[in-house]
């Protein structure tokens, strides 16, 4: 198995952070733990992947997408998504889950805490600002509404470490 030189670096951070957190059995790079955001909990996986060297930052099932709107839903995430520089919105289309992931390049090389903290930040900041329009669309409450393009995300004081 390859050496996976952000592992130890992503622990000392979820650590140093009091990010209560879980280490998959059967890979190693991979910590899942739970994350409070406008009040609701939502899983956060971080995955250090030496086979892609990358590191791998997901929010999956934030949601899931009735079959009958999930070609509408589309159209949402191509608006939500238009203009973000990071990160970004997906669907599956088989069962209608979305999720939210950023990804950065690691080539070998180590990321630092800073980036761990800036990448975590900024997608919480993300599903802070746009979880309200995703799930009153899903819940068939609202439209498409207004546009998200242009307008950054930071990071929300509500964040909290959540029991799993």
């Amino acid at each position: 198995m390859p050496k996976r030189p952000n592992t130890a670096i992503i622990e000392k951070y979820l650590r140093k952070n009091d990010l209560h957190f879980q280490k998959d059995p059967h890979d190693k790079g991979l910590f899942r733990m739970g994350m409070v955001v406008r009040g609701l909990a939502f899983d956060l996986i971080i995955h250090d992947s030496s086979s892609q060297e990358a590191v791998l930052f997901l929010f999956p099932h934030i949601a899931f997408v009735p079959k009958q709107r999930r070609k509408d839903f589309a159209g949402l995430l191509s608006e939500v998504n238009y203009g973000l520089l990071l990160g970004s919105y997906e669907m599956d289309p088989a069962d209608g889950e979305v999720r939210l992931k950023l990804g950065i390049p690691t080539d070998r090389t180590a990321v630092t805490e800073q980036q761990i903290d800036r990448c975590v930040g900024f997608l919480v900041g993300l599903l802070n600002k746009s979880f309200p329009q995703i799930a009153s669309f899903v819940a068939g409450t609202e439209g498409r509404g207004k546009s998200r393009r242009g307008k950054s995300a930071r990071r929300t004081k509500e964040l909290e470490p959540a029991e799993l």
